[in-house]
């Protein structure tokens, strides 16, 4: 099975402390339609909802499948696929049109805002995707929204559920960290990593949830959040998929990751640090 390392980084202080255990399930289902939730045990969840797969050839599911994916709340609406090789790179358009409604340009696996296209979503019977792909024609996905009210709403209970909360407590003597997100996301540590802001939802105590993005990082896939109150990161965590170890890549993103969440880090006040790893499979 997978392997993961995680990382959380407490802002409050310099130290690293494991959260608990990712998971998936299933929080409602439905013909069409199915409410997935995605967390960490104790830490934080996210919910989304996703279509059923529009297949390429129904005879055989494996060559390639798409999706429409919904986050809540920040409602955007996400034209995604599975086993498709350069499909999507060979596109050059792709609109999208509920019911005979106006068409919206949507970039495949790139999330657009999407309230009003939901909206339509409620009270329409199907959604059409288009690709264009030049001289070579088009290619036309339909998904229906037979059910669709129903598993909105279980979206929205899915996200209202509190989860756990781990207590941090701060070390005595140690500074309170300030870091702005925006200021973080325009650091050069964020342009050497390819780090942008893909989505975010609110947390029980307050504070908010903001899922980011890792392109320029070689290897297995990293996940990376940061939580904020306010403006302000108090705490940003990091998911190594696919891996037992820290390579020396891997090693330095968290080096690097900590000097832009606090200035004044140095690899001594790191290995000071009270941090632990735990691998799951």
């Amino acid at each position: 099975m997978m392997k993961k390392i995680m990382l959380v980084l407490v802002l409050l202080s310099s130290s690293v402390t494991y959260a608990g255990d990712p998971y998936v399930k299933t929080f409602y289902k439905g013909k069409n339609w199915t409410v997935q939730e995605v967390g960490i045990t104790g830490e934080f969840k996210q919910c989304a909802l996703r279509s059923s797969p529009d297949y390429f050839d129904s005879k055989y599911p494996k060559y390639g499948s798409v999706h429409l994916n919904i986050s809540y709340p920040s409602n955007n609406v996400t034209f995604s696929g599975e086993n498709i090789g350069a499909y999507f790179k060979i596109a050059k358009q792709a609109t999208l049109q509920v019911d005979e409604g106006k068409s919206v340009a949507i970039t495949p696996e790139t999330p657009i805002k999407g309230k009003s296209i939901i909206d339509s979503m409620v009270k329409g019977k199907v959604v059409k995707i288009e690709i264009d792909f030049g001289s070579g024609g088009y290619e036309l996905h339909t998904f229906s929204l037979l059910g669709f009210t129903r598993a909105y709403k279980e979206l929205q209970a899915c996200a209202g559920i509190p989860s756990a909360q781990t207590k941090v407590v701060s070390p005595p003597d140690v500074s309170r960290l300030t870091l702005n997100l925006d200021s973080f996301l325009t650091s050069g540590f964020a342009k050497q990593y390819g780090i942008t802001k893909q989505d975010g939802w609110a947390l029980r105590d307050g504070s908010f949830n903001n899922e980011l993005s890792v392109s320029r990082l070689r290897g297995t896939g990293t996940m990376l959040s940061a939580s904020t109150k306010g403006s302000n990161i108090v705490k940003a965590g990091v998911m190594f998929l696919g891996t037992s170890s820290l390579d020396e890549s891997k090693m330095s993103f968290v080096l690097d990751l900590f000097k832009a969440l606090d200035p004044s880090t140095t690899p001594l006040h790191i290995k000071d640090c009270q941090w632990t790893i735990k691998l799951t499979q």
